[in-house]
This record gives structure tokens, C-alpha cells and sequence, in this order.
């Protein structure tokens, strides 16, 4: 069930069930989505990892988009001080270097494994959510 004081209910409505907006103005996917997990009450069943998981795949992800596997110098130097920065554990990522720096990075195994786990437990957080928060159908008389 949402909760009330939210300021996510406090947007505008075609904007508060959009994963890419935030109450606070501008669009965050990451901040989004855990924001409306949170005003609806679904982020107590959602795994712990969850906030770095997403914000490491989206990271990589809008690279990869954007760039392929041709970022920009300036873009691979900024990731790789985000990987640290942001304390993304050094097995989620390996990279080819040239000259020591950082050319090309990959996702490894051990991360992908991570995304299908964390997948697999979003799922029967969804159905504990939804059965906790199922409203009884009306019987047609």
C-alpha cells in the first residue's frame, strides 16, 4: 500500500508510478526506482544489495549505450574512479588496459551471477508484496 506523506505522492501523476523521475526534481533511474519502492511499501522485500547492484548495471549500461566499447578516454578514467568511488566490489568489473589505464571493461561472471540472483529474489518479493497488499475482489451480485 503507498504510503500517505510520501513526497512521492506529492508529483505530479503522470510522473509518481514513472521509475525515471524523483520527488526531489530531475530524473534519476536508480533513485527513481528505489524511491518508489519505498513510497509503496515494496523496498522491505526487495534484497539489501539492491541500490549498488542497479547503480553499477545502469552505470555500465549507459556507457555501453552511448559508447559501445569506444568510450571516450574521459569516460573510461571517470568509471573506473566510480568503481571505487562508489565501493563496487573489484570482482564486478575486469578491464583491459593500454599504458595502464583502463581501455575496455567487462562485466565478469561473478556480476552477471549477481543480476540473475538478484532477479530471482526480487520475484517472490513481488508475490509476498502483492499478497500482503491484495485488496479482496467484489463479488458481482
Amino acid at each position: 500500500m503507498p504510503t500517505t506523506g510520501h513526497s512521492r505522492w506529492q508529483m505530479p501523476l503522470e510522473k509518481q508510478w514513472d521509475c525515471r523521475f524523483v520527488s526531489k526534481g530531475g530524473k534519476n533511474i536508480v533513485a527513481g526506482i528505489l524511491e518508489l519502492a519505498e513510497a509503496s511499501g515494496l523496498a522491505a522485500d526487495l534484497p539489501s544489495d539492491l541500490p549498488a547492484t542497479l547503480s553499477a548495471l545502469f552505470a555500465y549500461r549507459n556507457k555501453m549505450l552511448h559508447f559501445g566499447f569506444e568510450w571516450p578516454n574521459s569516460k573510461r578514467n571517470a568509471f573506473a574512479k566510480t568503481i571505487v568511488e562508489q565501493h563496487w566490489p573489484q570482482e564486478w568489473f575486469s578491464q583491459w588496459t593500454s599504458d595502464g589505464k583502463p581501455f575496455i571493461f567487462y562485466l565478469t561472471d561473478a556480476y552477471v551471477d549477481l543480476c540473475l540472483k538478484t532477479i530471482n529474489s526480487i520475484i517472490p518479493g513481488l508475490g509476498k508484496f502483492l499478497r500482503k497488499n491484495r485488496r479482496p475482489r467484489r463479488r458481482k451480485s
